[in-house]
């Protein structure tokens, strides 16, 4: 049993959180719009009371402890490719948690990313096959992705579950995959009636496609959480633009402050099965105090 949370980002030292907010691309807190990266790092910052609701709902231990990495590192180790930086990673005393957050970010297809390279001997032909194999094994090498109607999945998602088996592998322990959904009333298709639950049956959908696909059932589980944060797009718009934000690091010193907390209404961990969930019967939580 690990004796307390270690917080990490990538694979240094330990860190605490102000040291692991200080290595957030600035770009992602000041400059990209509806990026999950500060929604992100607001829940993060209460991993000691986020933490215990995600280890009960998947190793059945509330008060076991973990190390947490922030964009942790995995590379392909066939053909030239960038690591997959998952948001964060779990290690807790029985699973690899690779945990990826969203609020409007769209994924590429695997067809889209592989463009005019979808075919044998490229060099992103090469990275796809590795990500392929360490989730099904070296018995799927050279496969065709088009027969087996592969190139309709997302990409991201591929190499974020590729990510969670090769740690665990290594580790000796169970793999995992969480989407953390951030869903904001004054983002969303209000005309066409969207709620934070249909938004996030977006994603139970295409999880649930990519298990359909792969023989994944049984060796991985994902799960699904859902944050309402209604008019948080809005308050870091504002602050955005006060003058000299940026240069006095503001949006670190707003997140820092509880700030963003009282936007945050998360529910229970769910696990993605078959069929879609009841929100209604889930339990909530605010990180305001």
């Amino acid at each position: 049993m690990r004796k307390r949370t270690k917080l990490f980002h990538g694979k240094p030292n330990n860190n605490d959180f102000s040291e692991i907010l200080s290595g957030v691309s600035k770009h992602d807190l000041y400059e990209r719009k509806h990026c999950s990266t500060i929604p992100l790092m607001v829940v993060w910052m209460h991993f000691e009371k986020i933490l215990p609701g995600i280890l009960q709902g998947i190793d059945g231990e509330n008060g076991g402890k973990a190390e947490i990495c922030f964009e942790y590192p995995v590379s392909p180790k066939s053909g030239r490719g960038k690591a997959s930086m998952t948001d964060v990673m779990i290690f807790s005393n029985k699973s690899v948690i690779a945990i990826e957050g969203k609020w409007t970010e769209r994924n590429k297809k695997i067809s889209t990313w592989l463009g005019k390279e979808a075919r044998a001997g490229t060099n992103k032909w090469s990275v796809l096959n590795y990500w392929f194999e360490s989730i099904l094994g070296k018995n799927e090498r050279g496969f065709h992705y088009e027969a087996k109607g592969h190139g309709e999945l997302d990409y991201q998602m591929l190499h974020r579950t590729a990510s969670s088996f090769l740690v665990a592998r290594e580790k000796r322990l169970n793999p995992v995959v969480i989407y953390q959904i951030f869903w904001d009333q004054d983002l969303s298709d209000s005309k066409r009636g969207e709620t934070g639950f249909t938004f996030t049956n977006k994603y139970f959908k295409s999880i649930l496609d990519f298990k359909k696909a792969l023989p994944v059932m049984n060796r991985i589980r994902f799960y699904l959480q859902l944050f309402e944060v209604t008019g948080l797009n809005s308050t870091i718009k504002n602050l955005r633009g006060e003058s000299g934000h940026k240069e006095n690091g503001g949006m670190y010193t707003a997140i820092l402050n509880g700030d963003f907390d009282s936007f945050f209404l998360g529910y229970q961990i769910v696990e993605v099965g078959d069929k879609e969930f009841d929100f209604n019967n889930l339990e909530t939580w605010t990180l305001k105090k």
